[in-house]
């Protein structure tokens, strides 16, 4: 009946919305996942202004390894919240590895990239996550868009030696 094969065309294409949304996303913290960021930066004219934050969760193997993969999970999930905070219609959030975040910014200034950057850093310092930060961006520093994530990704690890020296933990251990 047509009654029927209305329902089956509803429920398949509803089905297919799904499986869309499963594929670009994240399935624990809803953030995007790492296909989509290469998607979203493919499509990205490198003469536009293109920042990304890069995010990384102090001691999650420890906590993990100590505490169980629950309380390990609980801590991404208020790592995605933090960042969820900052996201808008020019930063993009996603959860690129285990304890790996990013946010894609697009569309602003490198002055308001940094400012951004500074910002989240303070709230972040406040905030009952700890994260390593690292941040670049495709203007006066001349990355290309495609080595955003690594260039970011390095200023990260700055950030977490800094870390490790300031607080005297050994990061073997960690």
């Amino acid at each position: 009946s047509m009654k029927k094969m209305e329902h089956d065309i509803i429920a398949s294409s509803s089905q297919l919305a799904i499986a869309d949304w499963n594929s670009n996303h994240d399935s624990m913290t809803q953030l995007y996942n790492k296909r989509h960021y290469k998607e979203q930066l493919k499509e990205l004219q490198n003469d536009c202004t293109i920042g990304v934050i890069y995010f990384d969760i102090d001691n999650l193997k420890r906590m993990n390894d100590t505490f169980g993969h629950e309380k390990g999970d609980a801590v991404i999930l208020k790592a995605a919240e933090f960042i969820r905070r900052y996201l808008t219609e020019q930063a993009s959030g996603f959860r690129i590895g285990g304890d790996e975040l990013v946010v894609l910014c697009t569309g602003i200034s490198e002055k308001e990239f940094y400012q951004k950057v500074e910002e989240l850093k303070t709230e972040l310092a406040a905030h009952d996550v700890s994260m390593a930060v690292g941040a670049a961006v495709n203007t006066l520093e001349a990355v290309g868009k495609d080595h955003l994530l690594t260039e970011s990704e390095r200023r990260m690890y700055q950030d977490k030696a800094e870390y490790y020296r300031s607080t005297g933990l050994d990061r073997r251990k960690i």
